[in-house]
């Protein structure tokens, strides 16, 4: 908090985080109820073809938000240019 205080100059309120399991069990079960399917699903088990797009994972342990988002964001930039 004190860096996010510090850099965003604002108030900073401290809130569960969206991947919480009881979040995500919650979603699933309304995106199920919609009649969608929750989850990866390969281009070729969709019947898409063509070029594929690029992928990539990063494992982290969850220890700052802020961590866990920018990298990944980076990461992805960097393979798209």
């Amino acid at each position: 908090m004190p860096m996010l205080r510090t850099l965003h100059r604002c108030p900073v309120y401290e809130v569960p985080f969206l991947w919480d399991s009881t979040f995500i069990e919650q979603r699933i079960q309304a995106i199920e109820q919609a009649g969608l399917r929750f989850g990866y699903e390969s281009r070729s088990a969709r019947g898409e073809t063509g070029p594929r797009g690029l992928r990539f994972a990063v494992f982290e342990p969850n220890i700052s938000v802020v961590k866990c988002c920018v990298i990944p964001m980076l990461i992805g930039e960097a393979a798209f240019r």
